[in-house]
């Protein structure tokens, strides 16, 4: 995927990946964060990188979810458009 950037090299998706799996650090801590996230069942239709990849992906999702900290839940096709559509929280009031 980080290799579809638009003018990505080498050297920039390399420094990409060491900082997405340093981020991943965070939930090896001795009391890691709770973490939510709505999947758009788009993103299990689209087979990127190939079936072998997308099974791989499928199964670490689902061995995340065996932590209590963490859960990933899927918004159906037909939803259509939701609350969460674009990727951000609502803004608090006041």
């Amino acid at each position: 995927m980080l290799s579809a950037e638009p003018g990505a090299t080498e050297r920039w998706i390399e420094g990409a990946v060491e900082t997405r799996l340093r981020r991943q650090s965070v939930f090896q801590r001795e009391d890691p964060p709770m973490y939510w996230a709505l999947l758009d069942e788009c993103a299990l239709l689209r087979p990127v990188g190939g079936r072998e990849v997308m099974r791989e992906q499928l199964e670490h999702l689902l061995k995340l979810t065996e932590r209590p900290n963490i859960s990933i839940q899927v918004v159906p096709l037909e939803v259509g458009c939701h609350s969460r559509s674009a990727g951000r929280l609502r803004p608090r009031a006041g």
